[in-house]
């Protein structure tokens, strides 16, 4: 068999799909161009017709806007005046906005300078109450000095008193003691001597012997016992020169220690004098110092009149700043209001 053309129409047409079958019939004859070419003509038409009615709405107010355009220049020129009112008005304001923004920095540094003045016044009057602490505190000290000086004079005064304890020179004293102790060892070895001599008789005696040991002569008995007898005598009456010769030797030793006591006893005036010097020295420094301590506190209480009167100028201060600030927030106020005017006429300029 030969395929046709008319077969593959006959095929189209007899298939199950409407949508298939719809869409190859307008592609064969071409259907949707003419379709797009209507709808084309058809947007044109309505176009033309808009624009045929505004041109005539148009033409029809012409005139109108005509007679509106004349009122619109005048009401331009009438905003254009009052819009150079308005600019005026702004720089008057915002020329008195600088004056016062600059009146109110300078009084605020001028506050600044004096801002310090109330912490100062607290300072100052501790400082104050402080140092007049420090003179009670020299004072007392002082007060107690004097009593130390007047425990001083009397110790001096009852030094003074005593006496030196002897008519003779120390020197004197001293020799007489070493002249005493010579004596009394001399008296010594003299008492050792016929203690030695007295034990040899006795020997001699109680043996009973004929002839003497030492020079070998004829032993008389009672040569012995005069012998015995005269060194008792000696061993005695030196033992009393010796005791004598101790005793002088013991008051000049008494007397040498209270000439030492003496002297040390002006050593001590000596020093309670020059105690006392210092003592009073340490008085004329506290004195002294007192009186740099009433210069303070006269400087202080200048610093402090002035201290009050800067006081006094801050709150005078405090009081304007917040007077200018009012001005300066009413200033504000006023050229917010004229830029809000200025910017209503300018809208409705253009």
């Amino acid at each position: 068999a030969i395929y046709t053309p008319q077969d593959e129409m006959l095929a189209v047409l007899y298939t199950k799909d409407k949508n298939e079958r719809l869409d190859t019939i307008r592609r064969a004859f071409r259907i949707e161009e003419y379709k797009a070419a209507w709808e084309n003509a058809t947007n044109v038409a309505d176009t033309i017709r808009k624009n045929y009615i505004s041109l005539g709405d148009k033409i029809k107010s012409l005139g109108d806007n005509k007679k509106n355009l004349n009122l619109e220049i005048d009401s331009r020129d009438k905003l254009s005046q009052e819009l150079l009112i308005i600019d005026r008005q702004i720089e008057v304001v915002e020329k008195d906005l600088v004056s016062l923004e600059d009146k109110r920095d300078k009084y605020r540094i001028e506050r600044d300078n004096v801002s310090g003045s109330r912490q100062k016044i607290s300072d100052l009057d501790k400082r104050i109450v402080e140092k007049n602490n420090d003179i009670e505190s020299i004072k007392k000290s002082n007060d107690k000095i004097r009593d130390d000086i007047e425990k001083i004079d009397t110790e001096i005064e009852r030094q003074n008193a005593i006496k030196i304890p002897a008519d003779k020179p120390k020197s004197d004293i001293e020799k007489a003691l070493v002249s005493l102790e010579d004596k009394r060892d001399k008296y010594r070895n003299e008492l050792a001597i016929i203690s030695r001599d007295i034990s040899i008789y006795n020997n001699i005696k109680n043996k009973d012997i004929d002839v003497c040991p030492t020079c070998g002569k004829p032993i008389d008995i009672q040569e012995f016992e005069n012998r015995i007898e005269i060194s008792n005598k000696n061993y005695e009456k030196l033992s009393e020169y010796i005791t004598k010769i101790e005793n002088d030797a013991k008051v000049s030793k008494h007397i040498l220690e209270t000439f030492r006591e003496y002297e040390n006893i002006q050593r001590d005036i000596i020093r309670n004098k020059e105690l006392r010097e210092k003592y009073q020295h340490n008085i004329e420094e506290n004195n002294s110092k007192i009186e740099d301590i009433n210069s303070t506190i006269e400087n202080l209480r200048n610093d402090l009149a002035n201290a009050k009167i800067e006081s006094g100028e801050f709150d005078i201060l405090t009081s304007d700043l917040r007077k200018i600030e009012k001005d300066i927030n009413i200033q504000i106020a006023k050229d917010k209001q004229v830029h809000i005017k200025k910017s209503e006429i300018n809208g409705k300029i253009s």
